[in-house]
């Protein structure tokens, strides 16, 4: 079962009550909310002192958990992407999608298209690189797996375009993998195997691993 979680952070002393089919919990003042946006926000620049300062300040919080089934589709997505914006228009001061390691301010509002998957797949899937591998965060907002992609020394770029340019192909096109296939993000991009990993092991209830695993490309000789 796929899961898409968020965290509303606002200004109320009683949050609304959205029209939305998440669940949603309310809580109060979370002192570690500045910290997690403040973090996120450093690596992409995505919120400005003003727009933390105010999360800093926030009142209340409010938990929205949406578990559904359906591989490939984008409804759910679409569901995140309206709770957003009517958050946005009720006076929220950040959103983090916890499912997709990713902060927002109300900055993006104008830019949330429930109905466009590339719009979906930047507002809930991050890209992450580490030492040894570029991977895909967040791909069960649309009930798929996630993209593993380890790298060489100089391979780190490489590794990244076609991470995202198979996660973008999986959301926008229809397009599934095979394992045991071959992938390439364009006609003169580098040629990858691809694998299939499971997902890890963790203590049950773990809401943020994805239940389809990981699609593995590895660079062929």
């Amino acid at each position: 079962m796929a899961r898409i979680i968020l965290t509303l952070v606002g200004p109320w002393d009683k949050p609304p009550a959205f029209e939305t089919p998440f669940d949603l919990t309310p809580g109060g003042h979370d002192p570690s909310v500045i910290d997690d946006f403040r973090s996120l926000a450093g690596e992409t620049e995505g919120l400005s002192e003003a727009e933390l300062r105010a999360i800093a300040d926030h009142r209340s919080t409010v938990v929205a958990d949406l578990s559904f089934q359906g591989p490939g589709s984008t409804a759910a997505a679409g569901h995140a992407a309206r709770l957003m914006q009517v958050a946005f228009d009720a006076g929220a001061l950040g959103v983090r999608v916890e499912t997709g390691i990713k902060v927002f301010g109300p900055g993006i509002r104008g830019e949330l298209e429930p109905d466009e998957p590339k719009v979906l797949l930047h507002l809930l899937v991050e890209v992450l690189i580490d030492d040894e591998a570029v991977s895909t965060e967040g791909m069960q907002a649309f009930d798929l797996p996630d993209i593993v992609v380890p790298y060489g020394a100089d391979d780190a770029e490489s590794a990244q375009a076609v991470a995202f340019a198979l996660a973008a192909r999986m959301v926008c096109d229809g397009f599934r993998p095979v394992e045991g296939g071959v992938f390439r993000a364009s006609e003169s991009a580098p040629l990858y195997a691809v694998g299939r990993m499971g997902s890890a092991s963790c203590d049950d209830p773990c809401p943020f691993e994805n239940p389809n695993g990981a699609w593995r490309l590895d660079l062929k000789g």
